[in-house]
């Protein structure tokens, strides 16, 4: 009798650290489920200069989280943008004279009553640029870098809402005075002239239809 008591306490306490164990593996594995959804929608650039590393950004897409709506009642594109400068500049802003980050939308779709010339359309083809809406700089123990993975102490890290895309598709292009550019030579008569051509990184993203 006595030695069934003993195996029965072995087996209720083994039960015991079982189920803690397993709500552990749940909980690691709910996080890294949700880690793993922030990195399908992470894409980033890298600025290099002699095989240095000057600029680092990264982009993760939050269409799920809420957000400001615009005046059509439409979600905002989100995004928690990371950078890294190897300047060790952090309290520049991510819009500014230095550096800038815009997206690439679709027109409103035309009504009935728009007509447009042939030179309007094609331009309309082409979608218009824009800044965001909003950015908020976020400090690194911010509730909503706790599921992201790419977070590190050396980058600085923004929540940016952009105006709301109907299109799956769209781009956001990313501009930096400093280490992104490239000077063109062209010569004129007697005389050589210099153009600075800053280079636009893309990001490209998509989204799920019901966000559209």
């Amino acid at each position: 009798m006595y030695r069934l008591s003993i195996i029965s306490l072995v087996i209720i306490l083994f039960m015991g650290c079982s189920s803690k164990h397993e709500t552990k593996l749940d909980r690691d594995l709910e996080k890294s489920i949700v880690v793993d959804r922030n990195i399908q929608k992470t894409e980033k650039i890298t600025i290099r200069d002699e095989n240095e590393t000057k600029i680092l950004l990264t982009a993760t897409y939050l269409n799920a989280e809420s957000s400001l709506a615009d005046d059509s009642n439409r979600v905002h594109e989100k995004f928690i943008i990371g950078i890294y400068r190897v300047d060790g500049i952090k309290d520049m802003d991510l819009i500014s004279d230095e550096q800038n980050l815009t997206i690439r939308i679709a027109y409103p779709k035309p009504t009935k009553r728009d007509h447009f010339s042939r030179k309007e359309l094609k331009k309309r083809a082409k979608g218009v640029v824009k800044l965001p809406v909003a950015v908020k700089k976020l400090s690194h123990n911010d509730p909503i870098l706790r599921n992201m993975s790419l977070v590190n102490s050396w980058s600085s890290y923004y929540f940016v809402e952009f105006p709301h895309s109907i299109n799956k598709k769209f781009t956001l292009t990313y501009q930096n005075k400093t280490y992104g550019y490239t000077i063109k030579k062209s010569t004129d008569g007697n005389s050589s002239k210099e153009k600075v051509i800053y280079t636009k990184y893309r990001l490209n993203f998509s989204k799920k239809g019901k966000y559209l």
